[in-house]
C-alpha cells in the first residue's frame, strides 16, 4: 500500500511538471510525460514478478489446464501493453492511432480466447 501511494504522488507531481513544460515547449512536455509513464511502468515490474511467481505456483496445480492458463496470462499482457500504448498515443494527440491499438488488442484477445473456448467445448463433449 505504501508503495502505491508513493508512486501515485510521484506520478501526480510529474504530471504537474509535464504540464508546466508543455506550456513552454510542448515537445518536452510530451517527452517528459512518456518518460514518467515508463518510470511508473518500470516500478510495477517488481510487483509483476511477485504476481508471476504466485501464478506459476498456481499453474503447477492445473495439470491439463496449463495451456489455457498460459494463454490467459498472454491475454492479460496484451491488454496492458495495448492500453499503455494507446494512452501514450492519445496523450500525444493521435486518438485515431490509439483507437487502432485498442482494436488490435481486442482482436488479439478474441482470437486467443477462441482456443480456450474450443478446449472447454472439447472437455464438455468428452463428458457426454
Amino acid at each position: 500500500m505504501d508503495g502505491v501511494i508513493k508512486i501515485s504522488v510521484f506520478a501526480v507531481a510529474g504530471v504537474l511538471i509535464a504540464l508546466l513544460l508543455k506550456s513552454e515547449k510542448p515537445a518536452y512536455g510530451f517527452l517528459f510525460g512518456v518518460a514518467l509513464g515508463l518510470l511508473v511502468l518500470a516500478s510495477c515490474f517488481s510487483r509483476l514478478q511477485q504476481v508471476v511467481t504466485r501464478l506459476s505456483h498456481l499453474q503447477a496445480y492445473l495439470g491439463e489446464g496449463k495451456e489455457a492458463f498460459t494463454i490467459l496470462l498472454k491475454v492479460l499482457g496484451i491488454t496492458y501493453v495495448c492500453d499503455f500504448s494507446a494512452g501514450i498515443c492519445r496523450d500525444a494527440g493521435y486518438g485515431f492511432l490509439a483507437t487502432q491499438l485498442e482494436i488490435l488488442g481486442k482482436l488479439t484477445v478474441t482470437f486467443s480466447g477462441i482456443s480456450i473456448l474450443v478446449a472447454v467445448i472439447d472437455q464438455i463433449s468428452a463428458l457426454w
